[in-house]
């Protein structure tokens, strides 16, 4: 992705930075359009009390849902 947007880690960087809240609290995050989820993933990452919803329309997010399994989420398609 850094490849193909450009300042795309300065952008993930500044969106996480505006989130106001401790690293350590249980956010309930929603992200709708997520892609491939690396910015899902990076929040779950800075956030990991986090509970977090994907949604995307593609078939994309089944083929990366992979990157979740670290986090220990279960996985719906």
């Amino acid at each position: 992705m850094a490849r193909l947007i450009p300042f795309y880690d300065e952008q993930r960087n500044l969106m996480l930075g505006l989130i106001p809240f401790g690293r350590q609290e249980a956010l309930r995050v929603l992200d709708l359009g997520c892609g491939p989820g690396l910015m899902a993933a990076r929040l779950l990452t800075e956030f990991p009390r986090s509970e977090l919803t994907v949604f995307d329309l593609t078939a994309e997010i089944r083929r990366s849902a992979w990157r979740f399994e670290s986090f220990g989420l279960a996985i719906r398609g």
